[in-house]
Parts: C-alpha cells; sequence; structure tokens
C-alpha cells in the first residue's frame, strides 16, 4: 500500500542513522519494532501506529507535510513506458513482480455482438479521455491502482473522465432534493484531440489537481506509447482498467456503467471481428497522429515559457522522468512549515495511516 511504504523507509532511515551510529532513541524505536515485518502486505499499521512516541509521530506527520518522505518510496515504473521494456528484457521473468508481468485475463467482446451500427465519430476520443484517466490514476497511486488502492482510483477514474458520466435524470416532483456536483455531469461529444486535453485539464482543476503544462505532457506521452502497440498496450490499458471496476464491491450504479463502457471501447479495439477491424484501421492512425501533433506542440510551449523574457533568466522546467510523482502532487513550491509550527498544530492523521 503506498501509505505504508513511506512508513517503513521511515523507520529503517531512523534505525541507520548515516554514520552507523545508532543513538538512544533509534534503538529505542529498533526495539519496539524488530519484531514486526514491516515490509509484509499484511501489516497492522494501528499496531505500528501505537508504538511510536508522540514525537516520532510528530515527526512522521511532518515528512508527510512536507513531502520528504515521499523520496522513499520506490518509483514505480509504468509498464508501457520503453524502460519497463528495457526492464523485461534485461532480467529473466523470475525476477519480474507477478503485477508487473500478468497478461490479460479478461477478453475482450467482438463489437458485431454488442453494436449492429458503426460507432459514432466522437467514440474514439472517448478511447483517448478514458486513456488519459487510467494513465493519471496509475501514476497518482504510483502503480496501486490495482491492488490496495483500486477503490480510491476508480472513485477518481470516474470523476475525471466525463465519459463515464450517466445522463442527469429530471424529475419534476417538487419535492424531490437534486444533489449538483461541481464540474460537467454529462457525457461529452469530442470532435477533436485538443477538445480531450482541456476538458481533462478542467476536470484535474475541479478536483483540486495538478494542471500544468508538464503534466499534460506527461500523460500525452503515455498516451502515445499505449497507441504505439495498440493491439498490447492499449488493450491491456484497457482490461486493468475493467479490473480496477470489477474490484469494487459493491457495485452501484456508476460502477456498473462505467465497467459496460470500458467493455464497448475494448469491443471496438479488440481487432475481434471485422467490425472491430475496420474501425482501429480508420480511427486509431487519426487519433495517434493528433496526438503526436499535441506533444510537439506542448513541448514546444513548454520551451517557448523557459526561454529569457524582458532580461529575466529562464524558467527551469519539472523533469518528466523519475521526477513524475512531483508533477502530479506538486502545482507549485510550497512554503515548508518549522517543526515549532508543527508542534504546535493538534495532530490529525487520517484514519487509513
Amino acid at each position: 500500500m503506498l501509505l505504508e511504504e513511506p512508513e517503513s523507509a521511515y523507520f529503517n532511515n531512523i534505525s541507520h542513522e548515516s554514520d552507523g551510529s545508532v543513538d538512544e532513541s533509534s534503538y529505542g524505536l529498533y526495539c519496539r519494532i524488530k519484531n514486526i515485518d514491516l515490509t509484509s502486505g499484511t501489516i497492522d499499521v494501528d499496531k505500528v501506529w501505537k508504538i511510536l512516541s508522540i514525537e516520532e509521530k510528530r515527526e512522521f506527520h511532518r515528512q508527510l507535510v512536507t513531502g520528504s518522505i515521499y523520496s522513499a518510496v520506490p518509483v514505480w515504473t509504468p509498464w508501457w513506458q520503453s524502460a519497463a521494456e528495457d526492464l523485461v528484457t534485461s532480467f529473466p521473468d523470475d525476477f519480474l513482480s507477478t503485477n508487473e508481468s500478468k497478461e490479460v485475463t479478461i477478453m475482450a467482446k467482438p463489437l458485431s455482438k454488442l453494436l449492429s451500427t458503426k460507432p459514432h465519430s466522437s467514440v474514439v476520443f472517448s478511447l483517448a479521455e478514458t486513456l488519459l484517466g487510467f494513465v493519471f490514476v496509475s501514476r497518482y497511486f504510483n502503480g496501486d491502482n490495482l491492488s490496495d488502492m483500486c477503490l480510491d482510483a476508480c472513485d477518481l477514474l470516474i470523476k475525471l473522465v466525463s465519459y463515464f458520466q450517466g445522463q442527469v435524470d429530471k424529475k419534476n416532483n417538487p419535492n424531490t432534493t437534486q444533489i449538483v456536483r461541481s464540474g460537467p455531469t454529462k457525457p461529452i461529444n469530442f470532435t477533436n484531440f485538443t477538445e480531450v486535453l482541456a476538458s481533462f485539464q478542467l476536470r484535474l482543476a475541479h478536483n483540486r489537481l495538478t494542471c500544468s503544462h508538464e503534466l499534460l505532457l506527461l500523460i500525452t506521452d503515455d498516451l502515445y506509447c499505449l497507441l504505439k502497440r495498440p493491439d498490447v498496450l492499449l488493450n491491456r490499458a484497457l482490461c486493468d482498467a475493467e479490473k480496477m471496476l470489477l474490484q469494487v464491491r459493491p457495485r452501484n450504479a456508476e460502477i456498473i456503467s462505467a465497467r459496460r463502457k470500458v467493455v464497448f471501447l475494448r469491443a471496438c479495439t479488440g481487432n475481434l471481428d471485422d467490425a472491430s477491424k475496420e474501425w482501429c484501421r480508420t480511427y486509431l492512425p487519426t487519433l495517434a497522429q493528433e496526438v503526436e501533433i499535441s506533444l510537439c506542440d506542448q513541448t514546444m510551449r513548454i520551451e517557448a515559457e523557459g526561454l529569457p523574457d524582458n532580461g529575466r533568466g529562464p524558467t527551469k522546467p519539472m523533469a518528466a522522468g523519475p521526477n513524475w510523482r512531483n508533477i502530479i502532487r506538486e502545482g507549485r513550491p510550497q512554503p515548508i512549515p518549522s517543526i515549532e509550527q508543527l508542534n504546535s498544530q493538534p495532530l490529525h492523521m487520517d484514519e487509513s495511516l
């Protein structure tokens, strides 16, 4: 689980000083947790939390607030990136985790079985929006979207993808209270990829998530990687999205509807019948071309923003390599509170910790 890993790394950092010496407080913590397997997937976090002293809890909370704890969590490498492909070819199969080497297990359905007519021309852009949502959620939860953080990942995915939104039913009953959520609640019939990207950026903002140029470039590049090998990578991405939705219990109408739409997208891209093959030949190359053009435009915009202007020095863009986690979680630099400020505040921890 994403929130458990930094805790384990934090304990290790306390127990082993850089110069090899162990002070009294660190040794005391070591004695308290030495019989607990901090790498176990079934670790009792509440039990570990009760063992910590007030000072240790405050230090852990301080690292969460400042974000320094994320540097202790190994950065997940997306399986659709070339770096992951190099890892697969460089090591034997038994070295890879079962989660990374897992093949597609849920078969797609033939398109002709689901639809008797040709899909609407906007479906390909709904596919692009769904894939953008999937790659963002996968990175946001550091690859735990299919395991510990599946429920939260599904909730965020549905909020970010307008294609998963159902039609709003209007009732004439005056006694009925209607709950209105912020942001668009109806599916959008996109006509080009630029509209898809703009809508996705707007939804990120509505959910108070980072929507910078660097982030959009990062997830657009992820989408382009999936489109380069649609028969393998794109199909696996949609399959993983369906797996996420299937793991949610109990399933509400929103989850069921989203899963049906993913099943339909898999039928369009599955190449299982003539209808699907024709759809892929017609729409996927055009989408890949639009995404590639968008990548060039975004790169030029970011480079232009970094050029000197009116005597000011060039701004330093955030790297999109191992630093992608900062791109997703940080919109702009935040002031780091002092330890005195943190000590003067009451300690509030999330129950999941």
